[in-house]
């Protein structure tokens, strides 16, 4: 499937066709679509909780990309534990415990939480040094890494003791706050913008 898709040729500025590509859809049953949630940021003061384990796995990632580099370390699949994961998940959201929720995928946690952020309409102060990781990982690794099986959920502060029963057997953390500031702030990485400008962004495919 996915024969007349095309890509950009960053080192030769060519639009060429990609080669036949496989494509696989997943459909399921939702028992209880009540029960269904979306991305987008509900209230201020909750708190923002990633599940999963992020790992030095920037190669081949839009950071990358965006910086004309490839990396090594590219993303691996991990059933086992990805698993574990979603069915930790899966239990937290029956029991009506998320409020919101958002995958880690194209870009990282950074772009995750972002486009949670303007969703929503709020900002949020993240926390990178509290993420869950698999060895040293830096700053740039943490917010732009693209591992696979990671989650960000929005979690009522009187939600935190029955989520965190639901998570025992992953690994999380809660790694900062939605507020009304209209802010995306990463203190430890010096970040700081305007949520606004993060929307245009991502809406008009520019750099930041």
């Amino acid at each position: 499937d996915s024969l007349y898709n095309e890509y950009h040729d960053t080192s030769t500025g060519e639009q060429l066709a990609i080669p036949g590509t496989l494509l696989i859809s997943a459909i399921s049953v939702i028992d209880d679509v009540d029960k269904a949630i979306t991305m987008d940021t509900k209230l201020a003061g909750n708190l923002i909780y990633v599940i999963g384990q992020t790992y030095d796995e920037i190669g081949g990632s839009h950071y990358t990309a965006i910086h004309n580099f490839v990396g090594n370390s590219v993303p691996v699949v991990r059933p086992k534990t990805g698993k574990q994961i979603i069915q930790s998940l899966n239990h937290a959201i029956d029991h009506r415990l998320i409020r919101s929720c958002h995958d880690c995928s194209e870009g990282g946690i950074g772009v995750a939480c972002a486009e949670m952020a303007f969703a929503g309409g709020l900002g949020l102060d993240l926390v990178l040094s509290e993420m869950p990781t698999n060895g040293a990982c830096s700053l740039t690794q943490r917010c732009f890494s693209e591992t696979p099986s990671r989650y960000l959920l929005e979690v009522a502060a009187e939600d935190l003791d029955e989520v965190t029963s639901h998570l025992r057997d992953v690994p999380w953390a809660a790694v900062g706050t939605f507020n009304d500031s209209a802010m995306l702030v990463a203190t430890e990485a010096d970040v700081c913008v305007e949520i606004e400008r993060l929307s245009a962004a991502w809406s008009q495919g520019v750099v930041v």
